[in-house]
């Protein structure tokens, strides 16, 4: 888990028709430390707790929201 502590930038692009979008922020992590992340979207906001992945294959960590549990 980590803690959104800045927005550095969002970049939104179109494909196919589609409008997609990417936000790039600065992230406290409990296993990583501090450092440079991406995730898909744009709702994304500071102080937000998320998850924090590595991905072997772009070599980058990305980040997603935690999916709230359902009782």
């Amino acid at each position: 888990m980590g803690v959104i502590l800045s927005i550095e930038w969002v970049e939104k692009w179109v494909k196919d028709g589609k409008e997609h979008s990417r936000t790039h922020a600065i992230v406290e992590s409990s296993r990583y430390g501090t450092l440079e992340v991406t995730g898909y979207g744009v709702d994304f906001k500071v102080g937000d707790k998320v998850q924090v992945l590595y991905d072997e294959v772009w070599d980058k960590a990305k980040i997603q929201k935690s999916k709230p549990v359902h009782k």
